[in-house]
């Protein structure tokens, strides 16, 4: 049931219900509603007669019924002009009739509908789209929105490219929006199969499009090396790039001086002199006694003054050679006391008895009779309660250790048939010796000699006599003498020279070192002669490295080692002589101990044991603050700079090369500043004699020249540490020294102390 509420204008008379007749007319009246809110009045004359009233009609089934008479919804929404019972399609309904909302007033075109309610806008100019669509049209929108994104991949921008492609132009909406285009892949000019080519290896890769292209470069052949005149006889090769490379090189050799070899020296004749290329610029005799014998176990009838002699030859039958010095006066077998003196004790060395003369002179085994000797003697004073046993062969000195390279256990004490040839060729021998500036005489005559009771030249030999006596020879005379074992005779030191060539000291130079000129004789890739060396590396203030020298700059050191980044100072050790590893000299003798933080090494370990020199410096340092104990020459190095030509401008400031800075090295550092030794001395030489800058005037001249050794920051134990020394050839690079410099007495009587100097480091 609807419920129609109506304000009707009535006139007084009329009345609530009315009689059928009275209705007939208002169908008419009802069409003349002018609205159907409540209040409304009738347009009923005269209206002075009319009066508001209230009226609520009820209707059934959407009509309205008065009596017999209806009233029809639809018929109302029409005659209030809502004429349209829906819409066709596509239309839009307008207002509906609140009666019955199937009646519209109109039927809207949806364009129509579209731009009354706003949506007016139909194209919009980039980046800008069409935003807010008319829900009754696909043309009509309500606004342009900026999308620039939209509007770069529109227009065939990305901002990311696929593989194999890279951003080209970008988009004028937004930069990060590019055109994607095949990788150039600029500079990767080589395939796959060209970068892998003989002499090159691969490099980076770059993927144009799926087409994959390569750098590529030269292969490094490490541990080979251009040759001028091509590679030795089976050397490896290597290909760089375009060029072979060699392990070892073909020596370039002068085919007019180098011209022979195993094939034009035959016969009696042997290669002598230097060689190049496997070719020797000497064909003669062979070697003979008298012939020098150098450390390398090399013999030539000429001296030659890159080499270091040791001695001469006397049987080139057996390869025997004596050397140059001799062995001194000794007693053959002595016992040597507390108080110093020499005293015989009758023994029973484990050596074959010569009774006969005869049969002395058959014993040709020096080496072994020198073998027992020595074994005897270590054995005697294994179990000896005071003194030292010895024996004429006074190599046996397990301190010193070689003698010219060479361990001291290939040097023996001749027997006397090998007394016997040397006599034989005292002449011959005696010639080479001259040309060592040696003499025969010399290396064998003594101020006295008790077996032949005067002057003489009487040699031991290594041949037992037995009863306590032993066999001798008379240089002078040619007699042969018996004696007793505890006199004092002179003794001979002999090799057998028939060993391998040894790469000795001498044979140090190779390309790496040298600029030109190398020559001389060559040992596992080594020569003996440099005629240009490479300087190292000068160093400066600003860590900056040249191979000349740079006014403009602060000279701070000379690089020893550029992979560790380690120097020394240009003035070398000066000022530093006297002062020791351990106590004050004016102080009693402290009491030694073990430096704790470092290591007791030995010998056989310190190229690898505590090998940095800071770090032991340092260590010192602290045990010594912890114990109250002075170590003076490591507080002299770290307590200043060791910058000269700088004034006191490197012990004020607080820079990589200033006090603190600076320590001992230890030996393995020392070592490698010996390897580059003769390197160091020629950068000194670039330096000028005047250095002039901001802070002074200083005259210069190269002070590391010397072979002065020096004291390393490794200890042995409590009481001794390792020193280095220059190799010389002679004497033990490696040697120990007391940490408490044990004093001497001079000829006049002062004490004396033997000042070990140190060679100042730093990493740069």
């Amino acid at each position: 049931m609807k419920i129609i509420s109506k304000s009707l204008l009535w006139s007084s008379a009329f009345s609530l219900v009315l009689p059928q007749t009275a209705f007939a007319s208002l169908s008419s009246a009802y069409a003349s509603l002018v609205d159907t809110s409540q209040n409304q009045a009738f347009e009923s004359k005269p209206a002075q007669f009319l009066k508001l009233a209230a009226v609520h009609f009820i209707a059934n089934d959407g009509g309205l019924k008065f009596g017999g008479q209806e009233f029809n919804p639809g018929d109302l929404c029409k005659s209030r002009g809502y004429l349209h019972k829906g819409c066709p399609a596509g239309y839009i309904p307008g207002e509906a009739c609140t009666e019955d909302s199937s009646f519209v007033k109109e039927c809207i075109d949806p364009d129509t509908w579209c731009r009354g309610n706003g949506y007016n806008v139909t194209s919009c100019t980039l980046p800008k789209y069409l935003s807010g669509k008319c829900p009754h049209s696909s043309t009509l929108y309500k606004s342009c929105e900026t999308d620039n994104a939209r509007a770069c991949r529109d227009a065939g921008y990305a901002s990311n490219c696929e593989v194999g492609k890279i951003g080209d132009r970008a988009c004028p909406y937004d930069s990060k929006y590019k055109t994607c285009v095949c990788n150039p892949c600029a500079g990767f000019a080589y395939t796959s199969a060209q970068a892998s080519a003989q002499g090159y290896v691969p490099g980076e890769v770059c993927n144009s499009c799926g087409t994959m292209k390569y750098k590529r470069s030269e292969a490094p052949c490490d541990g080979f090396k251009t040759c001028d005149c091509g590679g030795a006889t089976g050397a490896k090769t290597c290909w760089s790039g375009t060029v072979k490379k060699f392990d070892t090189c073909k020596e370039c050799c002068d085919t007019s001086k180098y011209k022979y070899d195993s094939s034009n020296c035959t016969g009696g004749n042997q290669l002598a002199g230097n060689s190049c290329g496997g070719k020797y610029d000497k064909c003669e005799r062979k070697v003979k006694a008298g012939a020098i014998l150098y450390s390398d176990m090399t013999t030539s009838s000429e001296l030659n003054n890159v080499k270091i002699p040791i001695g001469v030859v006397f049987d080139d039958v057996n390869k025997l050679a004596v050397v140059k010095d001799g062995g001194g006066q000794n007693c053959f077998f002595c016992h040597e006391v507390s108080s110093g003196l020499a005293e015989y004790e009758v023994y029973n060395p484990p050596l074959t008895v010569f009774s006969k003369q005869e049969d002395a002179l058959a014993d040709v085994s020096g080496e072994k009779n020198t073998m027992d000797l020595v074994a005897y003697t270590k054995q005697k004073n294994a179990s000896a309660a005071v003194g030292e046993y010895f024996m004429h062969k006074t190599l046996v000195d397990e301190e010193r250790g070689v003698f010219y390279e060479w361990p001291d256990s290939v040097f023996f004490s001749p027997s006397l048939g090998q007394l016997k040839t040397l006599y034989d060729n005292r002449e011959a021998v005696d010639a080479g010796l001259k040309k060592l500036r040696r003499s025969f005489d010399g290396l064998t005559r003594a101020g006295y000699s008790y077996l032949a009771g005067g002057p003489a030249k009487v040699v031991w030999s290594s041949t037992y006599a037995g009863d306590g006596r032993a066999w001798a020879y008379n240089f002078g005379t040619g007699d042969i003498l018996k004696g007793d074992v505890e006199r004092t005779e002179n003794s001979l030191r002999v090799i057998n020279y028939d060993r391998p060539k040894k790469c000795t000291f001498q044979y140090k130079y190779d390309a790496s070192g040298c600029l030109s000129g190398l020559g001389g004789d060559i040992c596992d890739g080594k020569y003996e002669i440099c005629q240009t060396i490479k300087p190292m590396p000068l160093l400066y203030h600003d860590k900056s490295l040249s191979y000349q020298y740079d006014a403009d700059k602060y000279l701070i050191g000379i690089v020893v080692d550029e992979n560790a980044r380690l120097a020394i100072p240009i003035d070398g050790t000066e000022g530093m002589y006297y002062k020791h590893f351990e106590g004050e000299l004016s102080k009693p003798k402290p009491q030694l101990k073990k430096i704790e933080g470092l290591q007791n090494c030995t010998k056989e370990n310190l190229r690898f044991c505590d090998v940095d020199g800071f770090k032991n410096t340092k260590a010192i340092l602290d045990f010594g603050e912890k114990i109250g104990q002075s170590y003076p020459l490591f507080e002299y190095v770290r307590a200043r700079s060791f910058v000269w030509g700088m004034g006191d401008l490197a012990n004020k400031c607080n820079c990589w090369y200033g006090a603190g800075k600076w320590f001992v090295p230890s030996a393995a550092q020392l070592l490698k500043f010996y390897e580059v030794y003769d390197r160091v001395i020629a950068s000194a030489k670039l330096i000028p004699s005047t250095i002039v800058n901001s802070t002074g005037r200083y005259s210069y001249s190269v002070s590391v020249e010397s072979f002065n050794p020096h004291m390393s920051s490794n200890q042995l134990d409590a009481e001794f540490y390792w020193g280095v020394r220059q190799n010389d050839g002679i004497n033990e690079q490696l040697f120990v020294d007391g940490k408490w410099p044990y004093p001497s007495i001079s000829g006049d009587g002062t004490i004396q102390y033997a000042g070990v100097s140190a060679m100042p480091m730093l990493y740069y």
